[in-house]
């Protein structure tokens, strides 16, 4: 079978490899690691942890297996953690949800004894019937088994000092009960509630125990004849007292497991919380650093404990767990957890990897949406650059013909053209070139405030001086128009002038350029709250409702008797709105009364202290 045909056939290959803190296990993740180049398949490791409270490792098989934890993430495997006292069953239900191909476990992972290696085996031969199964053998090595006495025997001061105190008030209460009189059936009931007491109260199993056979001790020595004696007169008593010590040994042990129950409840709602608050924490982020730092506050809200964040995955140091941050099977950075002291446990994995995992698919977001914003700003860009050809093309074609053309009558025969006809064309000629440093001074002007960042000069300014300014750059027609400008108290801004200057200019010119001569032009200025609104009212035919929103887009003119006698770019009110924007104000038009548009823009007001003003107000006045 060739190469290609060969991929072909095993192209869906998922493996799962079992992991453990057997020390043979790195040779199962290596096996498995070759397995996955050579079929190009998927590569699981799945460690089983027992929910149980008295099950425990040692702190050499917890740093065994954060190595091959390890290992297995830096050949490519996905871990994750699952909990159950049934290691074949957790297999094969971990094998048959994730549709697992193929299964790698180790020999060092059965327990002791022939008939038990063949039983994890058989169970989960049992359990799927599809799945191939490697068994990788080491006779080197030792047979692994689950140390399930760690959370059993343990020793306490406190819990030493409360079970002294359980049953120094068990005893008290017994001998009251005796000395009433009461039946031997009240005071036992009293140990054993003693003795579930004390399983509430203590951290370690070994208390229940001690407890169980401490009520059957006492319960002999103090309360039965003889007293004071382990001697008892009926034939009885060593049956009760097996009972005694069975009921009180149960009870305690559901108690710890009750207890240990509403434990595990409180931690999965806390880290539940956690894990919504992040998802809402990783909506609200919109940049990488945002999204960063979000993580790491949950991680450390989550574990308790220091958390890193680096660009590169942080290998050799077995002090820190990493937890990688992969977009499209790459790594992009990683959380690193300090494990010297205690190592997570499967919830705490599973609640952090999950938390990496919502982490990777923000960046996913945030890179997809940069990237997508970047595509339609290119199209954009492309589209403003169709727009500014056509307009060069048609629009300086004709101002420059008719220059030109003048320019050349002028030059070969100007002596013989009539006086009046020769101004004509002289005043043609400077209206033309007049029109052309218009445009260019507005496609300089749309080139600076299209880039990225628009640094604007900003200076304390008084509005009134900036109108006066831009009344004196009207373009030569304003003599055939009434434009009145009503100033009223000062008012002083925090704008960029010369900007705030044009605005103004090619407001004004457009509303000479759509009106009517002998038509009347208002500006006029006043402060509303902390806005500041200038106003250029005209009486002219107006602008239609279905053109208020256009008349601000670039390269958009709309067309009335008036403005069909004269050329327009479509640059100006567009430029407007983008200078007003950038002082963060808006810019709209109205309808004026009885006829005509009123322009209207916006300007943020700041207090201004009158005597730190610039010095140079004055002079501009």
């Amino acid at each position: 079978m060739n190469e290609s045909v060969y991929r072909r056939k095993y192209q869906d290959e998922h493996i799962l490899v079992c992991l453990s803190s057997s020390p043979s296990n790195a040779k199962v993740i290596l096996y498995a690691a070759q397995m996955k180049t050579s079929l190009d398949a998927r590569l699981t490791a799945l460690y089983v942890q027992s929910p149980s409270p008295y099950y425990g490792t040692s702190s050499q098989d917890e740093e065994r297996l954060k190595q091959n934890t390890e290992l297995a993430r830096a050949n490519g495997a996905d871990v994750k953690y699952i909990k159950g006292d049934d290691i074949a069953f957790q297999i094969s239900q971990f094998a048959e949800a994730n549709g697992i191909t193929r299964i790698v476990i180790g020999r060092s992972m059965h327990r002791s004894g022939k008939w038990l290696k063949r039983s994890l085996l058989d169970q989960i031969l049992k359990y799927v019937s599809d799945i191939a199964i490697d068994i990788i053998p080491d006779k080197d090595m030792k047979t692994y088994s689950l140390n399930r006495l760690g959370g059993l025997f343990g020793f306490s001061w406190m819990d030493l000092l409360k079970s002294v105190a359980v049953f120094a008030a068990v005893t008290l209460i017994g001998e009251v009960f005796y000395l009433s009189h009461f039946s031997e059936a009240n005071i036992i009931m009293v140990f054993i509630l003693g003795a579930v007491v004390l399983s509430l109260v203590t951290e370690y199993q070994i208390y229940s125990l001690i407890s169980s056979t401490a009520s059957v001790v006492l319960f002999n020595f103090l309360f039965t004849e003889p007293r004071f004696t382990l001697f008892v007169y009926e034939t009885g008593y060593p049956f009760t007292f097996l009972v005694m010590f069975l009921v009180s040994f149960i009870t305690s042990t559901l108690a710890v497991r009750l207890k240990y129950s509403a434990k595990q409840s409180a931690e999965t709602v806390n880290r539940t919380m956690i894990l919504l608050d992040t998802n809402k924490m990783l909506d609200l982020a919109e940049t990488e650093d945002e999204i960063i730092h979000a993580t790491l506050t949950q991680i450390r809200k989550l574990l308790k404990r220091e958390v890193l964040y680096a660009k590169e995955v942080q290998k050799g140091d077995q002090k820190y767990l990493n937890l990688p941050v992969r977009i499209n099977r790459m790594d992009i950075g990683c959380f690193s957890v300090d494990t010297a002291d205690q190592p997570l446990d499967t919830d705490e994995m599973n609640i952090a990897q999950s938390i990496v995992s919502e982490c990777s698919l923000a960046l996913t977001n945030m890179f997809n949406r940069h990237a997508r914003e970047q595509a339609e700003l290119a199209a954009q860009n492309e589209k403003y650059r169709a727009n500014l050809l056509r307009t060069i093309s048609h629009d300086l074609r004709t101002p420059l013909t008719g220059i030109y053309g003048n320019a050349s009558n002028l030059l070969n025969s100007g002596d013989q053209i009539d006086p009046v006809i020769r101004n004509e064309m002289y005043q043609d000629m400077f209206d033309d070139s007049s029109w052309l440093i218009d445009l260019v001074e507005n496609l300089l002007s749309v080139s600076r405030m299209n880039q990225e960042e628009v640094k604007l000069q900003i200076q304390i300014e008084e509005i009134g001086d900036i109108i006066d300014e831009a009344l004196r750059h009207i373009n030569r027609l304003k003599d055939r128009h009434s434009i009145v400008f009503h100033r009223s108290d000062p008012v002083f801004v925090q704008v960029d002038g010369k900007l705030i200057v044009q605005v103004i200019i090619n407001i004004v010119n457009n509303a000479i350029k759509y009106t009517q001569e002998h038509s009347r032009i208002e500006i006029s200025y006043e402060q509303a709250g902390n806005k500041l609104l200038v106003k250029v009212a005209d009486n002219g035919p107006g602008v239609p409702d279905d053109q208020k929103e256009k008349i601000f887009d670039i390269f958009y003119s709309c067309g009335n008797e008036v403005s069909d006698k004269s050329r327009s770019s479509g640059l100006g009110l567009y430029l407007c709105r983008t200078i007003v924007e950038a002082h963060q104000g808006e810019i709209y038009v109205s309808d004026n009364d009885p006829h005509g548009a009123v322009f209207t823009f916006t300007l943020p007001v700041n207090e201004v202290n009158i005597n730190e003003t610039d010095p140079d107000i004055d002079n501009r006045r």
